[in-house]
């Protein structure tokens, strides 16, 4: 299993659960530092001010 990796930069990712299914991923790269939403292991939805009901 690859650990998650930055849509953008391809820097590896540290993710916060924000639900028991969705993750907050945020690129770990200073000069990047892109998040996204992931469900499972799979992305979702670009954005971070996104809402979820």
């Amino acid at each position: 299993d690859q650990p998650t990796t930055c849509g953008i930069c391809a820097a590896r990712t540290e993710f916060e659960d924000i639900t028991d299914e969705i993750q907050l991923h945020q690129c770990l790269s200073p000069d990047c530092g892109y998040q996204f939403l992931a469900e499972k292991d799979e992305e979702i939805r670009d954005g971070t001010n996104e809402k979820h009901s």
